[in-house]
This record gives structure tokens, sequence and C-alpha cells, in this order.
């Protein structure tokens, strides 16, 4: 399985590792890959350890068909993810298709990294046309350079060899046909035959007219030099231009195709330049805009993320707030309840303290007014005797004694009857609330505010203190008791 640069993948070491979630920075030529494995980078790591990474609901390019179908690229997203087995495996859905597709890693590739690709495939291709072209066009100019180069070498020789003809023509108009040397003339110019070939003639090209002044130098033959130049110059300087001719011709060439070279180096070189930058350009563009698009999922994955943890985070603290203020109002029930149910035991206990006290008081009443009555007659017969009898003194003093004795008993009465009251009253409020206090303190204050009435009442009757004493709890009693002793 190939990976590309910028591709996010799975990485595991080992069998026995966990995955991690890994990127390609490198691809080398030896099936071996460099990644970035949480911010660090890890060189020549085999493509077995690596496996292709796609998130759900991401975006896919699947490749469909197989050896008898032509392979095609179809869009498609992910809808689930099996990290349980390696390389990991997918499930996708492909746009408007109605059901699912279980699929391998190797099938599926990132709509974006697909784009990026196609993009340098198409750039390759076009870079590949681009080359092609300007070698033709290229081999075109230089052929062009080659066949003006011949038809100038052309030109050139033919422009030689018509100076030449020329030259030639003009020599052999200027000459007679009879100016042709005798043999002993050329004899005597030393220049004779070789043995055997006296009685041929010379093959030597006629003599040329000298130039205007140098008649008297006559001519040279096809021998040697005879005092006429034309012959001389005619060979010497035909060679020459020819020489000179065809080194022009060479060297005009040469520097020709020097510069053809140059300038192709140069065109090749600058195109080659171009069609680097361009690629580069071109894949800094796409690689821009694959990281773009891949930094803007991961800012909404990171985004989802925040906002799930913090809906998390606010129903944490959302149950937890509940909780308290459960916990709160369970609490304030059950201390109300207890409160409702300490106050209910309060008030029924002082409404029948109240009832008991108001029963008592009113039956102490009745019993007061009834007991006043008759200890006011039993008084008054007591003072009666007591006055029939004043003469005796001893007697006075018994009943003074008798009566000491018993205000003594009823007030000590009285004291055991307000210290039964105060332990009651101890007793009853020991655990009720201030409220309750206050409600039997005020009672207590009514009562003896009534019994301060009754002894202002009995006053007014012109009872004594021995009469008031029998209207307190205990009263009666000692009044009994003092009435038995007499």
């Amino acid at each position: 399985m190939d990976f590309f640069s910028t591709q996010r993948v799975f990485f595991r070491p080992t069998p026995v590792d966990d995955l991690k979630e890994a990127e390609v920075l490198a691809v080398s030529g030896d099936g071996l890959y460099s990644i970035k494995v949480n911010g660090k980078p890890r060189k020549a790591v085999p493509g077995d350890h690596l496996a292709p990474l796609f998130k759900l609901d991401e975006k896919v390019m699947y490749t469909e068909g197989g050896a008898s179908k032509k392979p095609k690229q179809v869009p498609a997203r992910i809808t689930s993810v099996d990290v349980s087995i390696w390389p990991p495996s997918y499930v996708i859905k492909e746009d408007g298709a109605k059901t699912e597709r279980d699929t391998e890693g190797g099938r599926i590739i990132a709509e974006v990294l697909s784009l990026a690709i196609a993009a340098d495939e198409a750039m390759q291709t076009l870079l590949a046309a681009e080359e092609e072209e300007r070698l033709a066009e290229e081999a075109r100019r230089e052929k062009a350079t080659r066949d003006r180069a011949k038809k100038k070498e052309k030109d050139a020789i033919k422009d030689i060899l018509k100076s030449a003809a020329a030259a030639a023509a003009a020599a052999a108009a200027a000459v007679p046909a009879t100016a042709a040397p005798a043999a002993g003339k050329v004899a005597a110019l030393g220049k004779a035959p070789p043995p055997g070939f006296e009685g041929t003639k010379p093959t030597h090209k006629p003599p040329m007219a000298p130039p205007p002044g140098f008649e008297s130098l006559g001519f040279l033959g096809a021998g040697g030099s005879t005092g006429n130049w034309a012959d001389d110059e005619d060979d010497s300087a035909k060679e020459a231009r020819d020489a000179t001719a065809k080194m022009d011709a060479k060297k005009r060439a040469r520097i020709e195709q020097e510069a053809l070279k140059a300038t192709r180096a140069s065109a090749e070189k600058l195109a080659k330049d171009k069609a680097k930058r361009e690629a580069q350009k071109a894949r800094k563009a796409v690689e821009t805009m694959a990281r773009e698009k891949r930094e803007a999922e991961e800012a909404k994955v990171r985004a989802v993320e925040e906002e799930a943890e913090r809906v998390v985070r606010e129903a944490e603290a959302n149950v937890e707030a509940e909780r308290l203020e459960t916990e709160r109002v369970a609490a304030d029930a059950k201390a109300s309840e207890e409160e409702k149910q300490q106050l209910e035991k309060v008030r029924m206990a002082a409404a029948a303290a109240a009832e008991r006290a108001s029963v008592a008081e009113k039956q102490l009443q009745e019993k007061v007014e009834m007991e006043s009555k008759a200890t006011a007659a039993k008084a008054r017969a007591v003072a009666d005797k007591a006055a029939a009898a004043a003469d005796d003194i001893a007697l006075k003093e018994a009943a003074n004694e008798v009566e000491r004795e018993a205000v003594n008993k009823a007030a000590e009465e009285a004291a055991a009857v307000a210290a039964t009251a105060a332990a009651e009253k101890t007793a009853v409020f020991a655990e009720k609330s201030a409220a309750a206090l206050h409600r039997w303190e005020e009672k207590e204050a009514k009562r003896k505010r009534k019994e301060a009435e009754i002894d202002a009442k009995l006053a007014e009757l012109g009872g004594d203190d021995d009469l008031r004493a029998l209207t307190k709890p205990g009263g009666t009693r000692g009044a009994e008791t003092e009435e038995e002793e007499e």
C-alpha cells in the first residue's frame, strides 16, 4: 500500500502496541517513510507499520471496480471505523446510495488528498507536454539552423566557383588561340618536355593577359615561372580563395553552432527553471489548500469536542447543583419536619399544661370561694369564742400560738407548693422552646394577678393573713389541719 506526503495514517510499531495517529512527511524511494507522531519526527518507517486514517463523516474518494472493471473513483463518506483489527477497516456510504458497504483503507483516499494528487498529476502531464513541445521546437530550430548553414556553405561554394569560372572565362577570352608557345620556345625557357614526350604538346592552360603596365613580364607556363604571373595567380589565388572560403564557412558554421548550443542550453535552463517554479508553486498551492482544509476540519473537530466538553461540564455542574439542592431541600424538609414535630409536641404539651392549669385554676377559684366563705364563718366563730374567753390570757396566748403555727405551716406548704411548681416548670419546659416558656410565664403572671385580686377582695371582706393563706395552694389543707387540731 502506497502513502502520500501530508497523508494522515495509523502508526503501529509492533503488533502489541496501541495505534497512534501520525502524518506522512516524506516518501523514500526504497519504500520507507518519514512520519510525525505526537509532534516528533521518525524516519525510515516501513509501510507495513502504517495504515490509512480517516475520521467519521470525512469525505473520501472510493475506488470501485476490479480486474474486469476499470477503476473509478466515486465520492463517499465514512460512517464507521473498526480499529480492533489491523489494518483498520471502514464502512462507507457512497453519495446517492441507500446502503453502506465495508471496505479496506487501501481503496479509499481523502478527498483533499485526491484533489492534490490529481493536481500534481495534471501538472506533471502539463510539464511533460511542455517539455516534449520544447524539445520538438528545439529540434525544428536546430534543423533549420543546420539547413541554413548548409545553404550558406553551398552558396559560398557556388559564389567561389562562379568567381573562379568568371575569372577563367575572362582569361580565356583575353588570350588568342595561336598564343600557345612552340616547343622550341618552351625549351628556350628551360622547360623542355620530359624524355619520351618531345612530340607532345603542353597541356597547361592558356596564359592570362597581364594587367595593364605589366605586359613586359611575359607569362608563366605550366612547367614553371616563365615571367607570366597569370598562371601563378590563377592557381594560388584560386586555392587560397577556396581554402579561405572553406575556413570562413567552417568558422561561421562553428560559431553559429556554438551560439545555437548556448541559446538552446539557456532556453532549456530557463524552461526547466520556469517549469520547476510553476510545479513548486502549484504544489505549494495544493499543499496550502490541503493544510487549510485539514486545519479547518481539525478546528471544527476541536470546536465540537470543546462544545461537547462544555456541555458535559455544564451537565455535570447541573447534576451536582441539583444533587446539592436536593440534599439541601431534604435536609431542610427533615429539619422542618423535626422542628414541626418538636413545635407540635411543645404546643400540645403547652396546651395540655394550659388546659390543666386552667381547670386547676377554675377548680381552685371555686374551692377558694367556697372555703373562703366557710373559713370566714369559722374565723368569725373562732373570733367570737376568743372574744368570749378574752379574759383568759392563757387561752389567748394558746390561740395566738395556734394561729402562728398555722400561718407558719401554711407558709411552709406554700413554699413547698412553689418549689413543686418550679420543679414541674423545669420538667415540663426543659426541652421546650423559648416561645412556649414565655407563654407559660405569661400564664403564671396572669395567675398571680388573679391571686392578687383575690387577696384584694378578701381584704375588702375583712379577711386576715390566715384567711388569705387558705386561698393559696396548700392553704385549705393547712386550715383543715389547724381546725382538726383545735
